[in-house]
Formats: C-alpha cells, structure tokens, sequence
C-alpha cells in the first residue's frame, strides 16, 4: 500500500487502510466506509471510470488531505472499536463450518447475542435500540472485555 499512488477498491476493507495511510481512493461500490468524505465515490459505473482516469492522469497527486485521512482513522475506530458488536461467522462459508445451533451452544454465545438482537430487529426497532448498542456504557464494557 505505502507503494501505490493511489487505490482502487471495489468491495475491501483495504481501500480504509489506504485513506488512513494517505492515498486516495477510487470506491467502485457502496462499502460501509464510502461516501463518508476521504474516498473518492461514485454514483454510476460512468462516474467510476472518471475517478480512475482522473487518478490515473493526475501528474502531482500528492497524498490526500490530511484532515480526510484523520476523518478516515476516526472512521476506522469508530467502526471497528465502537459500532461492531462480536459476530460469529465471517463469511457465508462459516455457516457450514460453524452451525447456528452450534454457535447459541458455545460458551461465548452470550457475546454474540447483542448483534444477533439486532439482526433481527425491524426498522422501527433497530432506530431505537441503536443509541443504547453505541451508548458510552456498553463501548466501555465491550473495551474491557477486550482488554
């Protein structure tokens, strides 16, 4: 990455990684960190293909902004240390290694019921439990689990 001029995602975490480090970044698609102000978005396949050219073609690139690449490290742990709740399978795949019943028999089932919960909330009850799952109290619990 520390290499690359600038970079071109379509559906990676990578693209993160790269605005924290300074690159900008073409987004091919509606990832979780796009359209928050340190990547470069587009809303048709079109307008992505401009974004590389113009990427590709810039002469001076130089590194991206500093304050969009302390919004994308801001981004980063808020996403990863304060929003994202334990969720046991990584992949679709997982769910053949790792059944549901099996995951609501293991000893850690109960960090995995929080996310769970929400899953199966509808719209109307998913806007207002959010603030009590990113409420100062349960980041705090869940850093010290993680601690």
């Amino acid at each position: 990455m520390e290499r690359c001029r600038f970079g071109v995602v379509f559906s990676s975490s990578t693209g993160l990684e790269m605005a924290m480090l300074g690159k900008h970044v073409a987004v091919g698609s509606n990832v979780i960190y796009s359209r928050r102000g340190f990547t470069e978005d587009a809303s048709s396949r079109e307008a992505y293909f401009q974004n590389l050219l113009a990427l590709a073609n810039a002469n001076n690139l130089g590194s991206l902004e500093k304050s969009r690449q302390e919004l994308a490290t801001l981004f980063y742990f808020v996403y990863h240390w304060v929003a994202q709740y334990p969720y046991p399978f990584d992949k679709p795949s997982s769910l053949v290694r790792r059944t549901p019943k099996d995951v609501l028999r293991s000893p850690n089932a109960i960090d995995y019921l929080p996310y769970l919960d929400l899953l199966s909330m509808d719209e109307k009850e998913f806007a207002q439990a959010l603030p009590q799952y990113l409420g100062a109290d349960k980041i705090m619990e869940r850093l010290k689990r993680a601690a």
